[in-house]
């Protein structure tokens, strides 16, 4: 190193110069590079203006090695990803704009899906962007357009949105799903009416929700009458029990 001036530094991946590679320490962003292999290089010269001219290249000096990367890097929803499951229903719990939506979730954002409704199944794909949201279009068993509206929360592993046809809107929401050993269980309240053709008061109960769809559910309605009801495979009116 010249006593009277200092060296210049610049580092370079595969013949390009790298912004801010100016030290003596090159640092490779290996975590944000996809897969591949790189060549790098670090290049030192003697900028003195003293010299006019170096035909041997004498006052430079460069180190060259190899990297090369075998895992891509994370997705943006690397955290997220898996296979949801949920429900959608307008606030009355109309039966025809009620159902089942199922999705798997890659790291990168795309996902594939199913609409589970009361005429059949309609399938559909999408991507989210980089706010987390996506719009879907799609065609429902009876020839009706739907549009499947969703945002995603990375963190709570939780999907929101609506479903469509123009004529009702329904919200949905879908979580990811649980691992065989880790079954969902749940707390709810069913309010009474004032109509005078239900029993005065609130009932309340407990639901045990598995991975794969199974419910059981046990509770107490305000006139004292038990409430016990199980299915290893629900049906379409469970589902619409559920949501009612």
């Amino acid at each position: 190193m010249p006593s009277s001036h200092d060296l210049t530094v610049q580092g370079l991946t595969n013949g390009i110069e790298v912004v801010g590679a100016t030290n003596a320490v090159f640092e490779l962003p290996i975590p944000a590079l996809p897969k591949g292999t790189y060549l790098n290089r670090a290049e030192v010269r003697d900028p003195t203006p003293l010299v006019r001219s170096d035909p041997d290249n004498s006052l430079s000096s460069s180190i060259t090695w190899w990297v090369k990367k075998t895992v891509a890097p994370p997705g943006p929803l690397e955290s997220a990803k898996g296979r949801y499951i949920g429900l959608f229903s307008e606030t009355d719990g109309h039966l025809v704009s009620s159902g089942l939506i199922k999705l798997t979730l890659s790291a990168s954002g795309g996902f594939s899906g199913k609409l589970l409704l009361p005429r059949g199944t309609a399938s559909f794909r999408g991507r989210f962007d980089a706010q987390g949201h996506a719009l879907v279009n799609l065609t429902s068993p009876g020839r009706i357009p739907l549009t499947i509206s969703l945002d995603i929360d990375a963190e709570s592993k939780q999907i929101q949105g609506t479903v469509s046809n123009g004529d009702w809107i329904s919200a949905l929401r879908a979580d990811l799903e649980l691992s065989a050993a880790d079954p969902a269980r749940y707390t709810f309240l069913i309010p009474g009416r004032e109509d005078g053709q239900s029993p005065a008061g609130d009932g309340y109960g407990s639901a045990l929700v598995r991975p794969n769809g199974a419910v059981q559910l046990n509770g107490v309605v305000a006139d004292g009458t038990r409430l016990r009801y199980s299915a290893k495979k629900p049906s379409w009116a469970t589902f619409h029990f559920l949501l009612a």
